[in-house]
């Protein structure tokens, strides 16, 4: 088996060099094609996320298949790949198939169980696949490692329950709101954890996005980034008139949003519920305003303490999901030992064809008066003996298909020279 894994992710890198090693599509298309000039490589495919490059590799052996990948990280990266070489690793054979499973799974991610890196393997699948630089074995252990992923996002709870504190802050949204489809939302501050989490918001339908920052510039381009509005922080009663859910994450050293200007929210809400969560550090949101009637108010705390929990929930799924793997990989190495067999099973199949025919024909010379019916008979008795005996032969031969001995002497068994009869 020439299966082979070569690569780097967050566990034995930093970010500073898992950038320098970040394959992006283009890169990978091309990276992909030189792999396949290398004597000895059968099939490659590449996944590069923020977290990880790997190279897979089907290929004559394990030598050829980490020569090649190593060799095509130097051409991609002739600047960095002296700095982050030393931390690369290899995985081979039964190792590289698991861990391939255990990628598309998420339980080799930095937040066990995300679900972005399931569909980041079928984006390498497709790449490779549009290079045309799969063959039946890299494919078929790609396209299982992806079954096996959703198997265990549907069977176990792995996936659930927010490990970010972007996602906690869209979880609370939902158990506040339920449905967010048509909701308004304002942010205050220009931030990445707010983009994040207005970005999750609008995966789930979420209406209008306001923005308003200290740069308005700033406040316009991210309220450009979501066919927003951007406004001036002074006008934040009148916009949140219409808006259920307010996002804040300055760098304001006091209270942006005290408990007057909450209740002048509310006010003007009248009195509907009102989702704030407040990102900052230090907080925004005054947090008596929190104990105003209708207002629901989550800070940084109270979004770890949701993370914690889930992380915790999760964590107790590993044994299941990992149980999902074992059953799948072991399905997935049978049917590559399968094929591996199939041409000797083929040869060994019809050796002991052609020896049946032979010494049936030679049988029915010496009888007479054999009609059609009998002749069937005996083709279809000494067909049916041979199917059995090589019945456990077979099945050996599947399970081990390296085994050379045996099928030199299986071959001697049915050697096709016609004895004297």
């Amino acid at each position: 088996m020439g299966v082979v894994v070569v690569g780097l992710n967050h566990k034995v890198a930093p970010i500073e060099v898992r950038e320098g090693a970040f394959v992006d599509d283009d890169q990978a298309i091309r990276a992909l094609n030189d792999l396949r000039q290398h004597n000895g490589v059968h099939a490659a495919a590449i996944l590069s996320t923020c977290n990880r490059t790997e190279i897979y590799v089907n290929s004559e052996s394990p030598y050829s298949g980490s020569s090649a990948a190593l060799s095509t990280l130097e051409r991609l990266h002739p600047e960095h790949f002296q700095s982050y070489q030393h931390f690369l690793y290899t995985k081979e054979g039964k190792e590289a198939i698991y861990h391939i499973f255990r990628v598309a799974a998420g339980l080799d991610s930095m937040l066990i169980g995300e679900a972005q890196v399931l569909a980041q393997v079928k984006n390498s699948l497709g790449l490779a696949e549009a290079a045309g630089t799969l063959d039946a074995i890299l494919g078929g252990i790609i396209r299982h490692a992806v079954f096996a992923g959703k198997r265990v996002r549907s069977e176990t709870a792995l996936g659930r329950g927010a490990v970010s504190l972007s996602h906690a802050a869209v979880e609370q949204a939902k158990q506040v709101f339920g449905d967010l489809e048509g909701r308004n939302v304002v942010v205050v501050g220009a931030g990445e954890m707010a983009r994040i989490a207005v970005d999750l918001l609008k995966s789930q339908g979420i209406g209008a996005v306001y923005v308003t920052s200290r740069s308005m510039t700033r406040a316009r381009g991210l309220a450009r980034l979501y066919g927003g509005k951007a406004f001036e922080f002074k006008e934040i009663v009148e916009v949140m008139a219409s808006c259920d859910l307010l996002i804040s994450s300055s760098s304001a050293p006091y209270y942006l949003i005290t408990e007057p200007t909450v209740r002048d929210i509310m006010h003007k809400r009248k009195h509907k519920p009102l989702l704030i969560i407040d990102m900052a550090v230090p907080r925004d949101v005054e947090p008596s305003a929190g104990k105003l009637d209708d207002v629901y108010l989550y800070n940084l705390d109270d979004l770890d303490a949701v993370v914690k929990q889930n992380l915790a929930a999760r964590q107790k799924e590993i044994p299941k999901a990992e149980a999902i793997i074992d059953e799948e990989v072991g399905k997935c190495i049978q049917w590559i030992k399968a094929r591996e067999a199939a041409p000797v099973i083929k040869s060994i199949v019809s050796r002991a064809e052609a020896i049946r025919q032979r010494e049936v024909e030679r049988t029915l010379k010496r009888l007479t008066d054999v009609n059609d019916n009998v002749k069937q008979a005996i083709n279809a008795m000494t067909s049916s003996l041979v199917n059995k005996m090589l019945h456990e032969v077979i099945l050996y031969l599947k399970e081990n298909p390296d085994d050379g001995d045996a099928v030199m002497l299986l071959y001697r068994l049915l050697g096709d020279k016609e004895k004297d009869s």
